[in-house]
């Protein structure tokens, strides 16, 4: 009898190994967003879908009805898709990063869809420092 559960114990650890993946979670084999990538993507414009966003990692989600999607993009922007999940977008704004405490200023924001995000990194560039 114990030689039978012995041999059953050893079965299901061989089964729970099974598949395992290197102890990756999909979440941290996605990329982070660039300013590059964000640019192919914008090309687009009112083509651009949700699975254009699946291989980046999120900072956030949440929404009731609507979805909302942020992602940091090169630890200075934030991106934030909005939409009904698994449909229309209703929009994709790019924006200074602002974290707790600091003024809101600087902060600006374009619909990467419609206006440049060239335009809005030379803008930042030519924006003043606040201290």
């Amino acid at each position: 009898m114990k030689k039978y559960i012995a041999l059953a114990l050893v079965i299901l650890c061989v089964l729970s190994l099974v598949g395992c993946s290197e102890g990756h979670t999909p979440e941290e084999l996605k990329n982070e967003l660039t300013i590059d990538e964000l640019k192919v993507i914008a090309e687009k414009g009112e083509d651009i879908w949700w699975s254009d966003f699946e291989p980046y990692v999120q900072l956030a989600e949440y929404g009731s009805g609507i979805l909302n999607r942020s992602y940091l993009v090169e630890d200075k922007y934030l991106l934030t898709v909005s939409g009904w999940p698994d449909s229309y977008i209703s929009s994709i704004r790019l924006s200074t990063a602002i974290k707790v405490g600091e003024s809101t200023d600087g902060y600006r924001e374009i619909d990467i869809r419609t206006e440049s995000i060239d335009d809005f990194l030379k803008e930042e560039k030519e924006s003043p420092t606040i201290p």
